[in-house]
């Protein structure tokens, strides 16, 4: 099945484009007009929402905690805070793609 690579896919673009950012940074960031235009290729559904969240227990939970707060119980051996995808700043990341 390939929704839960795409979910993953766009997940990781997301995660990797805010760390891009400095800390304490003003500047919003909007994604590349090109990048914009493209319609989101996972339409949203309760299938589609159910593949995500199969995906954030296996992958993401155990960092990124129950509710993306960066707390999860592996959290505290990574040696970075991880980032806390319950963050306004995160989330208009995840609507701009």
């Amino acid at each position: 099945m390939k929704l839960p690579g795409i979910l993953t896919a766009l997940l990781a673009s997301a995660l990797i484009t805010f760390s891009g950012e400095q800390a304490g940074s003003t500047e919003k960031w909007t994604a590349p007009a090109a990048e914009a235009r493209k319609k989101n290729p996972v339409a949203v559904s309760e299938s589609s929402l159910a593949a995500g969240q199969k995906i954030y227990v296996k992958r993401c939970l155990a960092c990124h905690g129950k509710t993306g707060n960066g707390d999860g119980p592996d959290a505290a051996d990574l040696g970075i805070d991880p980032a806390k995808l319950s963050d306004s700043a995160i989330r208009r990341l995840e609507s701009a793609l």
